[in-house]
């Protein structure tokens, strides 16, 4: 598995996915570059495509958490109440995405 950042590609049609992600639109970048974050297709991914590893991506989101914080949470059933995560929160919600992605 390898994780990657990339953006949606221009067609007529508007945004698609690069045809080297399996699994995507995951943990957007709100700087205006649009990147999110997926899951790269082995063999295929082009030269210059940022990968990471677990810490490093877990540096990333920390760091789009910092200008842009994460503020949603699911508690008392289906009614969600907006409250900013934690640091702690935000690598433990990207690490649980990780290892789901690693299955």
């Amino acid at each position: 598995m390898t994780i990657i950042e990339y953006t949606l590609e221009d067609t007529p049609e508007g945004g698609k996915r690069p045809s080297f992600v399996t699994d995507g639109g995951y943990w957007l970048n709100y700087d205006g570059s649009e990147a999110m974050i997926g899951v790269g297709l082995e063999g295929s991914i082009p030269e210059g495509v940022k990968t990471f590893t677990l810490d490093e991506l877990v540096e990333r989101q920390l760091a789009i958490h910092a200008t842009y914080p994460f503020k949603m949470h699911w508690k008392g059933g289906d009614n969600p109440v907006p409250e900013v995560w934690t640091d702690e929160e935000v690598t433990t919600a990207v690490t649980e995405w990780w290892n789901e992605k690693s299955l």
